[in-house]
């Protein structure tokens, strides 16, 4: 008796040329993607391949280990290597996805390593080194309205950074109160200065107290790749008004439209889903003011939460906040993850941001 041994193979190929050929699979055949998350789909003999449906979606398996706090994330440069090679960088590609609202193969906590200069910036220190930039969500503010600039926001794909940059107080003194030109405290603060590279520093604050820092020399953002800086979206929300000429505020008094910068610290609400500390009422309507705009928690924290380390990974940071019922602090995350409030002038929190493409 002769036993022969046969090998079953699989119809196969990239998944870039199934979507481009876009063949109809014979009843029963099985078509396997070669690369991305290896993915199958079997055909009916009838429909072509962009339309069938795969065996088991990697997305959806994704967003499952996601949810039970199972998924580690993938180097979005190495798992999309074949079709970022198409582009000048994993910045532009990654800037073409956003634009076509495509996130197939793109998941919250899935991250880039992102190499960056070092410098002084606003005579802060800011040491060269290869930063972790975690996707915190997707889409997440997608139809909210820019007040700025009068439009819908689109597409966009926000990422924060794993580690700080450096310890950078928030302002000199203990000081949460905007000035005459900056009416918000972050964008009055040092950390948003040394983000972005501006000039906010001002004394037309009550009592003639210095806020800001000259960083128009240059900022984080522009220690920055080149790519990634080219596809940067400024980030708009309505932010608290907490600034008189007549006297510290505790509380905050108005709100309105601001653009936050290219980098950016995360709001309270953003990192935690309910205000802790930041929680401040108006006293004359009784508005939330610090709550403006409708923030919402980020999944990158929500479905982390019970993995501290993730979100703090061991070093106190700030948040964009300011604390309810105090003029002198600013909410932070401790080292361990918990929600904090820690006085502005401090120098042992760290300037840890976010950014959006």
């Amino acid at each position: 008796m002769t036993t022969t041994t046969t090998t079953i193979q699989s119809r196969r190929d990239t998944t870039a040329n199934w979507k481009s050929v876009n063949p109809k699979p014979k009843a029963g055949e099985l078509c396997y993607e070669t690369d991305l998350f290896k993915r199958a789909k079997i055909g009916d003999g009838s429909t072509n391949w962009n339309s069938l449906k795969h065996l088991l979606d990697s997305d959806e398996m994704a967003f499952a280990a996601f949810i039970n706090g199972r998924y580690e994330g993938k180097n979005l440069a190495t798992v999309h290597a074949t079709e970022i090679s198409g582009y000048s960088n994993v910045y532009a590609w990654l800037e073409a996805r956003r634009s076509a609202g495509n996130f197939e193969g793109i998941n919250v906590n899935d991250y880039i390593d992102i190499a960056h200069s070092g410098g002084t910036c606003g005579g802060y220190t800011i040491n060269s080194g290869t930063k972790r930039a975690r996707i915190a969500g997707i889409n997440m503010y997608k139809g909210f309205w820019d007040g700025v600039n009068n439009v819908s926001i689109g597409n966009h794909i926000d990422f924060f950074f794993d580690t700080g940059f450096a310890n950078i107080p928030m302002q000199t003194s203990n000081n949460n109160n905007g000035t005459s030109e900056n009416q918000n405290p972050w964008k009055s603060s040092i950390v948003y200065a040394v983000a972005n590279g501006v000039n906010n520093l001002s004394t037309n604050a009550y009592n003639s107290v210095s806020h800001g820092v000259d960083a128009s020399g240059g900022g984080i953002v522009d220690l920055l790749p080149d790519g990634l800086k080219a596809v940067l979206k400024p980030q708009v929300f309505w932010l608290p008004k907490r600034y008189s000429a007549n006297g510290l505020l505790t509380e905050s008094n108005s709100w309105e439209a601001t653009d936050m910068g290219k980098l950016r610290a995360y709001s309270e609400v953003e990192l935690n889903g309910s205000p802790i500390h930041s929680m401040c009422k108006n006293a004359s309507d009784g508005v939330a003011y610090d709550i403006g705009g409708q923030p919402m928690q980020y999944p990158l924290f929500k479905y982390f939460a019970g993995n501290p380390g993730h979100r703090a990974n061991g070093a106190h940071f700030w948040t964009s906040s300011c604390v309810g019922g105090s003029s002198s602090r600013f909410c932070t995350v401790l080292l361990n993850g918990y929600a904090d409030a820690i006085d502005a002038s401090s120098t042992v929190v760290s300037a840890r941001l976010g950014f959006r493409i």
